[in-house]
């Protein structure tokens, strides 16, 4: 076998889902108006306690994004709906070797529907690469709540994570004009994430960050609980009101940590929200405690 032959990299099978979710009113219930699946991305519709909002879980059966996975998830919340967008599990981005997986969000929430996105950590290991774009397109008068995190390897597992590429992309649209535009990216010419990861400008050396965004004229008080909570939260982080988009970021040591603030920080938006707020008495969904 010739030289050039062993060098030449082995084409492998690449994942690829694609997911579509809309719901509609049927009398004062929220109800599954169509569903597509494709390929390794699947959703399941988990019952839920009485007064909880309908839940559409996501599901990736491929068990994690490496280069040159494709995944994409489209969500629809027709007018006057409420429901809960989220994930059975962490999303895992493992090593690549040089492509980037690509992951693709749109959702859209119609008028005076309220639409949670809530998925769980991503956990990103050591030489992982992905780009991941969000544009959420939202009526004036609907209500949004979406709350993110990322990890950068298993704290547990004494995984650190020094190469790699994390590109974030959120676009938030506001009755069809751009609201709000927001970018994090972990990237290099040489690869080596160290020296960025330890700015403390960036992550400050810390292992895991958080991005929320709330968008509604139904309560007030939101950003004041947003800020309060941040302060009370053992993590470092700060909100501020773009437009009409109550937006934070916070950032912690490990998964676990930012996890806590994060469930104090929801606990902060919905249980003590007053009862106009459409947020207000939410739980999470179960699938985080499992």
């Amino acid at each position: 076998m010739s030289a050039s032959a062993t060098e030449t990299s082995i084409a492998l099978p690449r994942a690829v889902g694609r997911a579509e979710v809309e719901f509609k009113r049927r009398g004062d219930e929220t109800v599954l108006a169509s569903l597509y699946q494709q390929g390794s991305a699947k959703v399941r519709f988990p019952a839920v306690d009485q007064g909880d909002l309908p839940q559409a879980v996501l599901l990736n059966t491929s068990g994690g994004l490496t280069d040159g996975d494709r995944y994409l998830v489209k969500g629809c919340w027709r007018s006057g709906t409420r429901a809960i967008l989220t994930t059975q599990a962490a999303e895992r981005i493992y090593r690549s070797r040089g492509d980037v997986a690509v992951v693709d969000f749109e959702l859209h929430i119609g008028s005076e529907a309220t639409a949670v996105f809530l998925p769980q950590e991503t956990i990103v290991f050591d030489g992982g690469r992905c780009a991941r774009n969000t544009a959420i397109h939202v009526d004036a008068n609907a209500h949004l709540l979406v709350m993110d995190a990322l990890v950068l390897g298993r704290h547990a597992m004494d995984e650190v994570v020094r190469t790699g590429r994390w590109l974030d992309y959120w676009q938030i649209y506001r009755d069809g004009r751009l609201s709000l535009t927001d970018r994090f990216a972990l990237e290099s010419a040489d690869d080596d994430l160290t020296n960025l990861i330890a700015n403390p400008t960036v992550l400050g050396g810390r292992a895991a960050v958080a991005t929320g965004f709330a968008m509604t004229d139904a309560d007030p008080g939101l950003q004041a609980r947003v800020v309060d909570a941040l302060a009370s939260c053992d993590v470092f982080g700060g909100a501020s009101l773009v437009g009409h988009v109550v937006c934070w970021r916070m950032v912690a040591d490990d998964g676990n940590a930012l996890r806590r603030a994060s469930n104090q920080l929801f606990d902060a938006i919905t249980s003590k929200a007053p009862k106009e707020s459409p947020f207000a008495a939410m739980r999470l969904p179960r699938v985080f405690s499992c």
